[in-house]
C-alpha cells in the first residue's frame, strides 16, 4: 500500500512539473477552446494573445479585385484550423503594461502559430513587440500576395485607431 502511494506521488509531482514548464499541452486535460480572432484565443478560463503578430480583427473588411470581403473573419477561421488543442503549447512572453490577457509564443507540435498565420498572410509582424523575429515570413507573404496581401487592406493598428469598440 505504501509502495502505491509513494508511486502515484512521485507520478503526481512529475505532472505536475511538466504543465507548469510548459513541455505538456495545457489542453491536454480537455480543456475548452475559443478563437476570439486571427491572434487570440481563450484555452479554458485564460485568454492567450499570440506574441509579436498582429492579425486583423474580427470585423475588418479587406479589398481585393475592387471587391470588400471579411478578412478577419477569414484569419479567424485560418487559425481555429492551424490550432489542434492536443498538440497546443504556450511559452510565456513579457506583455505591455496595459495588456490584460496572457501574451505567448504558442505551438502545435514544432511549428510557431504566429509564423503560419504571417506566412499565410493573415497577420503582420507587429516589430514593436516582436523586433522583427517575423520579418522574414511577411515579406514571404506579401511577396507571395498570400492573405490579404492579394489585395489592400488597413493594418490592424490603423483599423483599431479609426474602429473603436
Amino acid at each position: 500500500m505504501l509502495c502505491r502511494l509513494t508511486r502515484f506521488i512521485q507520478v503526481a509531482v512529475l505532472f505536475g512539473f511538466l504543465l507548469l514548464s510548459g513541455l505538456l499541452s495545457p489542453a491536454a486535460a480537455d480543456t475548452k477552446l475559443y478563437v476570439k480572432d486571427g491572434d487570440s484565443f481563450v484555452l479554458g478560463t485564460q485568454e492567450i494573445r499570440l506574441w509579436g503578430i498582429d492579425a486583423v480583427e474580427l470585423h475588418q473588411f479587406c479589398w481585393k479585385s475592387g471587391r470588400e470581403y471579411p478578412c478577419g473573419q477569414q484569419a479567424r477561421e485560418h487559425l481555429v484550423n492551424l490550432i489542434d488543442p492536443d498538440e497546443l503549447r504556450c511559452e510565456e512572453k513579457p506583455r505591455a503594461k496595459s495588456e490584460t490577457r496572457t501574451v505567448a509564443q504558442c505551438f502545435v507540435a514544432a511549428d510557431d502559430l504566429a509564423d503560419l498565420m504571417v506566412r499565410a498572410g493573415w497577420a503582420v509582424d507587429y516589430r514593436y513587440f516582436s523586433h522583427g523575429f517575423y520579418r522574414a515570413a511577411q515579406d514571404q507573404a506579401q511577396s507571395s500576395k498570400k492573405g490579404f496581401w492579394a489585395g489592400t487592406f488597413q493594418t490592424p493598428r490603423e483599423w483599431r485607431k479609426a474602429n473603436k469598440y
